[in-house]
């Protein structure tokens, strides 16, 4: 006879304390005791767990005897909205009272975080059976106290021993002196620093960890788990991975040095199985094809009406079912419905499924729902991608040159001070930024442009380094002559990098520069009328650490967030000493002086070395035009060309209160028998004035 067979008193409270040896036994236990039925299939490739593995991995392992080299386990699992995450950690925590024996503490980021998890263990204790136990359930706690005879296997309530007369204990004293007072609590805490220290358990859920708002709380509750009576300790994080900025992610990306271990599942997991008069198998098979970034799929026709380049961007699956062919679903289920074998009610219907990605942008379907990704949002660079944006020197020689790299040139494993050579031989211009670092990291990025393009190839850098260390990690790339575009708001640290060689450009900052330099590094990542990237980063065939910084931090840069986890609009002032000199490169060689001010025609210093013919495209005041006039004129008379004289650069002063920027412009050249005219465009702006 089984738990859910059991249909007396003593048989059912013989189940109630009875530990489960098997994720079936369990699964019965939870459905007769707490009445609910969870999913226990995992559909989709891409997840590793689902609610019931999770919960008899959990509960197994607090039942188990640790390793020899074992001082704790720490699980993180993270699933779609709605994926039964908190629900879980309530059973969970009912177990523990009634089979783990184990005290628990729930930390939430939020007050109502909270209520809801403690919801569910209210609802449970409420439940026959389990509530005849329950001597303590308020809002922050709950205890359960029994009796028990280990010779009997029976469990007594504090009432019903109590009430035994003095002739009936007597009667059965012996039986009664091997009665042992069992009694075990669970408590609810906030994630602050008040809560953060308040309990030691060994077994600690942290609920819904990427809304935590105090993250130096979240760490001093990683101590909130402790050894009990050869007991290891457990932790148990759960949550929605909402942010790749989050806590989430950040316990994800270091996993393999914490032994975190990982587990997750999303809403085709959670969906009820796909019947044959929906899928078709009776059909003959036929191929779809899948765009995986736009979560659209077509037919072999409608594939066959895609441009090349469009074509590119999908996947071909074989075997497709015929029914598939005009399932909405199918970008996200790719076939897998037809093996969902769980049959609980928990699970949502395939067309409830459709409506929920119905209404959702892609960003947070495939975070949120499929957990594919986590969230773009707070992200600065959120287009940054290492598949497009990171080159090893052979591909960055190939966007260049027009041609793989012959093998004289070491073929794919070209190295960096290879590509250096054939681009100083071709002339290239070369320019960076520098950040000094006053309270984080040096940083001093450098790399050459052609034409739109730029390709960042050095970025020395470091903690807490003299200016002599700064001046000596620049060795690297002083002999390129680079112009520098420094952060301007320590003009010693300029003058002495001046003095020892380097060319240091000036430029100022005005109001609003930040956001405009990011638009233009933002742009230069994902320019809206080319597909292909204007920003590259080389990445040496082997270890090149100022480089793997750089593309770290531009994975990690994002904006200052309020009390409510949105983003503010100014960027997070923490890891971003090394973008923040890409941006200042950037826009100064690229920005066509957007939210820069330029220096003062008398403090401009001319252009030297190979940074000359990218200085001289983008001249901002008169008397570098003028300047550049005289050598093109002496160029024309060595020459025979005829000369044609550059445009002058104006500023034009949006009208206060328009709702548009200022902006340079070029006056249109004078044509013969025509008097000169200015005129310009800038999106629905035109001007010609005469």
């Amino acid at each position: 006879m089984g738990v859910l067979d059991a249909d007396d008193l003593a048989r059912r409270r013989y189940f109630l304390f009875r530990q489960c040896r098997s994720q079936q036994e369990l699964h019965d236990w939870i459905v007769a005791f707490i009445g609910i039925d969870f999913p226990d299939c995992t559909v989709d490739p891409d997840s590793n767990s689902n609610p019931m593995a999770l919960l008899w991995e959990i509960y197994s392992k607090a039942l188990s005897p640790p390793g020899e080299d074992e001082g704790a386990f720490r699980i993180l699992a993270y699933a779609n909205r709605t994926g039964y995450k908190t629900l879980v950690a309530g059973v969970l925590e009912v177990l523990s009272l009634f089979h783990l024996g184990r005290d628990f503490a729930h930390m939430a980021a939020v007050e109502g975080q909270a209520q809801k998890a403690q919801s569910y263990v209210k609802e449970a204790n409420r439940r026959p059976y389990l509530r005849d136990f329950v001597v303590l359930d308020n809002e922050r706690q709950v205890r359960i106290a029994r009796y028990y005879n280990p010779k009997t296997e029976h469990s007594l309530t504090v009432g019903e021993y109590e009430r035994l007369s003095d002739d009936a204990k007597a009667q059965h004293g012996l039986i009664l002196h091997d009665y042992d007072e069992k009694a075990r609590y669970g408590k609810v805490v906030i994630c602050t620093m008040a809560g953060s220290n308040s309990e030691h358990v060994p077994f600690f859920i942290a609920d819904e960890l990427d809304v935590v708002s105090n993250p130096a709380a979240f760490a001093e509750a990683k101590s909130i788990p402790a050894a009990r009576d050869g007991m290891i300790p457990i932790t148990f994080y759960l949550s929605t991975r909402k942010s790749s900025i989050g806590l989430v992610q950040k316990e994800i990306d270091k996993a393999s040095q914490s032994g975190l271990q990982i587990r997750h599942w999303n809403v085709i997991d959670l969906t009820k199985r796909c019947e044959p008069k929906r899928h078709r198998p009776d059909l003959p098979r036929l191929p779809l094809y899948r765009n995986p970034e736009t979560l659209h799929h077509v037919t072999e026709a409608g594939f066959g009406q895609l441009t090349a380049k469009q074509q590119e961007s999908y996947i071909r699956d074989d075997g497709a079912f015929a029914g598939c062919a005009s399932c909405k679903l199918y970008p996200m289920c790719r076939g897998n419905l037809v093996k969902q074998t769980s049959t609980s009610p928990l699970l949502s219907t395939i067309p409830v499924t459709i409506a929920v990605f119905s209404d959702k942008d892609l960003d947070y379907a495939k975070a949120q729902l499929l957990c594919l990704r986590p969230s773009q949002k707070g992200k600065i660079y959120a287009r940054f991608d290492k598949s497009r944006h990171v080159l090893t020197p052979a591909k960055a020689y190939q966007k260049v040159f027009g041609e793989f790299p012959p093998e004289s040139l070491g073929g794919a494993m070209m190295t960096k001070a290879t590509l250096r050579d054939q681009v100083v031989a071709r002339e290239l211009p070369w320019s960076g930024g520098m950040d000094f670092g006053d309270a984080h990291d040096f940083a001093a990025p450098v790399g050459f442009r052609d034409g739109k393009r730029a390709f960042l190839m050095y970025c020395p850098g470091g903690s807490e380094l003299e200016p002599d260390q700064q001046v000596e990690a620049c060795q690297v790339f002083k002999d390129l002559r680079p112009d520098i575009y420094p952060d301007p708001s320590n003009p010693g640290m300029i003058r002495m990098f001046k003095a020892r060689g380097f060319s240091m450009r000036k430029w100022s900052k005005n109001a609003g520069s930040v956001q405009a330099g990011i638009s233009q590094v933002q742009a230069m990542l994902s320019p809206i009328l080319d597909s292909e990237p204007h920003f590259f980063i080389v990445c040496d065939v082997d270890e090149d650490p100022g480089i793997d910084i750089v593309v770290d931090q531009f994975q990690d840069y994002s904006w200052a967030t309020n009390a409510q986890g949105n983003p503010t609009g100014q960027p997070k002032k923490e890891y971003d000493d090394y973008v923040d000199a890409v941006r200042y490169w950037l826009m100064n060689v690229f920005g066509k002086g957007r939210g820069v001010q330029p220096a003062a025609a008398d403090e401009a210093e001319a252009p030297t070395g190979m940074a000359a013919n990218a200085a001289a495209e983008t001249w901002h005041d008169e008397a570098a035009r003028l300047n550049a006039e005289v050598v093109s004129r002496t160029i024309a008379a060595a020459t025979g060309v005829p000369f044609e004289p550059a445009p002058r650069v104006f500023k034009v002063e949006a009208p206060e209160g328009s709702g548009f920027r200022s902006y340079y412009a070029e006056e249109e050249p004078v044509k013969p028998g025509k008097r000169g005219a200015a005129k310009g465009r800038r999106g629905n702006l035109h001007w010609d004035i005469t």
